[in-house]
């Protein structure tokens, strides 16, 4: 998986999955309306899309694997 779809994955279900906990247990008993919670979600998911996928990034890295391309070239 290249970095930007890895970091479009990761994101995107922590930052939904993250924003409906966070305003089932905690914005919605603040009275916070559930459109005004959709900011600090996306900007969670993003965030933690970017965090992730630099650290797959590292981790290929440290680890000297080569990209997916080169698996499906492979004899």
């Amino acid at each position: 998986m290249g970095f930007w779809s890895a970091a479009f994955f990761m994101g995107s279900f922590f930052g939904v999955f993250w924003g409906l906990f966070m305003w089932l247990f905690l914005w919605s008993r603040q009275d916070m309306p559930f459109w005004l919670a959709l900011a600090p979600a996306a900007f969670a998911g993003v965030l933690f899309g970017l965090c992730m996928a630099v650290y797959f990034r590292y981790l290929a890295r440290k680890h000297k694997l080569p990209s997916w391309a080169a698996y499906a070239n492979s004899p």
